[in-house]
């Protein structure tokens, strides 16, 4: 006699899994895919779309939980055949785990949070803010000055009157010769803090980034 359940139960079964495989990997996944697009990408709408896959996480393991307990009991009524226990099971244990472990690992991220200042949170907004412009100064050095570019150096360049500032705060560009070009971001709530960086003709960093003021380290 085959062991194969229906066709419906069969879906009910790739469900279940699905729903606490997901419960396992979405928060660690989430917080990969956060990092990245808040300090590499530089998108904060992508960024908060990551951070809502981490809420929803611990979400997904209740209802696989939930799901898995019903079909034991369908099980144990001949509802269901016996041959779903097996997967049943996997799917209860690792939605379990995936409801307790995500829920372990969003609060300690919000633990983590909360322990940072504002002058830690503005700082890192505003070295957000600066790698963007490092990158946008350097498109503009390999420009042609027909397009309105520098042609191979930095002269001319200044920070768009788009980029600068934001909530966060003011931004502004000062060229110290052909090759190198100054970027500072000064915070919105605190003028004297500030944060520096010299862009060298690679559009790299050349030296160590200037903190001032409350980013002093």
């Amino acid at each position: 006699m085959s062991s194969a359940l229906p066709g419906p139960l069969a879906r009910r079964r790739k469900t279940l899994l699905t729903l606490a495989i997901s419960s396992v990997l979405l928060v660690p996944a989430g917080f990969l895919a956060n990092e990245y697009f808040a300090t590499v990408a530089s998108d904060d709408a992508l960024s908060s779309v990551a951070m809502v896959l981490i809420l929803l996480a611990p979400f997904l393991g209740i209802a696989a939980v939930r799901m898995a307990r019903r079909d034991m009991e369908s099980i144990q009524n001949g509802i269901i055949p016996s041959s779903a226990m097996t997967a049943t099971k996997w799917g209860r244990n690792l939605g379990a785990f995936g409801s307790v472990a995500n829920t372990i690992l969003l609060l300690l991220f919000l633990l983590q949070a909360s322990s940072f200042s504002g002058a830690d949170l503005a700082k890192n907004a505003l070295l957000r803010d600066l790698n963007g412009l490092m990158s946008h100064a350097y498109q503009y050095r390999n420009r042609p000055s027909a397009r309105g570019g520098g042609h191979g150096t930095y002269i001319g360049y200044h920070v768009p009157n788009l980029l600068k500032e934001n909530v966060d705060g003011f931004y502004s560009a000062s060229v110290i010769h052909a090759d190198t070009l100054l970027l500072t971001a000064a915070w919105r709530k605190d003028s004297g803090s500030t944060v520096s960086v010299r862009l060298g003709p690679n559009g790299r960093p050349v030296g160590s980034w200037t903190f001032v003021g409350g980013f002093k380290e």
